[in-house]
């Protein structure tokens, strides 16, 4: 059941990061960390899946793809010794958002991508710091 949520909020980020995310702002930060935050061990397949459907539909699967796998998994693992902290969420997604925004060469929706990321952090920490658990 946790691969249909994750492929379902796979398909939404990379459907609306593709058509309004260099516009308005991206939505992979916001799944990034629900995903980092209560799916952590299918952490691999949604970047996977991410970084697949997001270029092969924007730009083609090649170099980019892979260093964004690749900066994706480097920047979950490196900061994993911050626990549900406010900082891991902001370093953890600053490296793959940075190099999103930086290709689209649209950097004023870094702002407001961090923005609803900060909203989004207190939200899910929240929940689970409040229930111990969380379902979805």
């Amino acid at each position: 059941m946790n691969y249909i949520y994750i492929i379902i909020m796979t398909l939404i980020a990379s459907s609306w990061d593709r058509w309004m995310g260099d516009i308005l702002f991206f939505v992979f930060p916001i799944v990034f960390l629900v995903v980092q935050y209560l799916l952590k061990e299918k952490m691999y397949f949604f970047t996977l899946l991410y970084s697949i459907l997001y270029f092969s539909s924007k730009y083609d699967i090649g170099l980019m793809t892979i260093v964004f796998f690749i900066l994706t998994i480097f920047s979950f693992h490196i900061f994993e010794f911050l626990e549900k902290s406010y900082l891991r969420s902001l370093f953890s997604t600053f490296i793959p958002l940075f190099f999103l925004v930086f290709i689209n060469k649209n950097y004023y929706v870094l702002l407001i991508s961090y923005i609803l990321l900060s909203i989004t952090h207190f939200v899910i920490v929240g929940r689970v710091g409040k229930n111990e658990r969380i379902t979805l």
